[in-house]
C-alpha cells in the first residue's frame, strides 16, 4: 500500500511540474509582468503589516523591487540551464494562492536563490535611473574548489572538465548586458578568470521591448 502511495504521489508531482512549467512559458510569452509585479506588492504590503509595520503599497513597491533587482525572477525568460523548481513554483503560486510572499521568501531561503545568478532574467519594467545590478563577483573564485561553484552557481557541469563556461544576463535600465566568464581549474581548483562583457546597446534593443 504504501508502495502504491509513493508511487502516486511521484506521478502527480511529475504531472504538476509539467503543468507548472507550461505554466510559466506562458506567463513569459503573454509578458504578464506588470499584473505579477502589482500583485505581489500587495502580497509584500500585507507580510510586512503582519510583521508588525503599516506599510503603504508604494513602499511595499519599492521593497518589492529591490528583491527584482537581486534576484530579477519575475521576468519569467528562460535561461539556458534548466530553472530550479522551486522557484518554477514560487513563480506560479501567485496566481493560485494567497501564501505567495511567504512562498516566495521560503524557497528564496531554501534553495539560496540570491546567490544563484543563473537564475537572473530581465526586468523590463526597471527605471533608467534605478541603481543598475551588481553582476557575480567571479575574480573572488580563484582558489575555489569545483565543490565550491557547485555551491555557488548550482551547476554540475563545473566536475566534468578543465575548462568550464558560466554566462548572466544583467539588466542595466534601457538594455542588457551579457557576461561569459570562463574558468580553468587545475588539480579540481580554479586557477584562471576570464570576463568577457558583451553589451548591445540601448539602440540595438529598443525593439525587443
Amino acid at each position: 500500500m504504501r508502495v502504491i502511495f509513493l508511487l502516486l504521489f511521484f506521478i502527480t508531482c511529475t504531472m504538476a511540474q509539467s503543468f507548472l512549467e507550461d505554466e510559466l512559458r506562458n506567463a513569459w510569452q503573454d509578458k504578464d509582468i506588470n499584473s505579477l509585479q502589482l500583485f505581489l506588492a500587495n502580497e509584500v504590503r500585507i507580510f510586512l503589516s503582519e510583521s508588525g509595520g503599516n506599510y503603504s503599497r508604494s513602499k511595499a513597491q519599492t521593497v518589492l523591487q529591490e528583491y527584482f533587482e537581486q534576484v530579477e525572477i519575475v521576468a519569467f525568460q528562460y535561461n539556458k540551464r534548466k530553472i530550479k523548481k522551486g522557484v518554477i513554483v514560487a513563480n506560479y503560486a501567485y496566481r493560485k494562492n494567497k501564501q505567495t510572499f511567504r512562498t516566495l521568501l521560503y524557497f528564496f531561503t531554501s534553495y539560496n536563490v540570491w546567490n544563484k545568478v543563473n537564475l537572473i532574467t530581465s526586468i523590463r519594467e526597471i527605471p533608467q535611473d534605478s541603481k543598475k545590478i551588481e553582476k557575480q563577483t567571479s575574480k573572488d573564485d580563484i582558489g575555489k574548489s569545483k565543490e565550491q561553484l557547485i555551491d555557488k552557481y548550482d551547476d554540475p557541469q563545473v566536475m566534468k572538465s578543465d575548462m568550464w563556461e558560466y554566462t548572466q544576463t544583467l539588466s542595466m535600465g534601457c538594455h542588457n548586458v551579457l557576461y561569459i566568464t570562463k574558468y580553468t581549474f587545475k588539480d579540481n581548483k580554479v586557477i584562471k578568470v576570464d570576463e568577457q562583457e558583451i553589451s548591445p546597446g540601448c539602440e540595438a534593443e529598443a525593439g525587443i521591448w
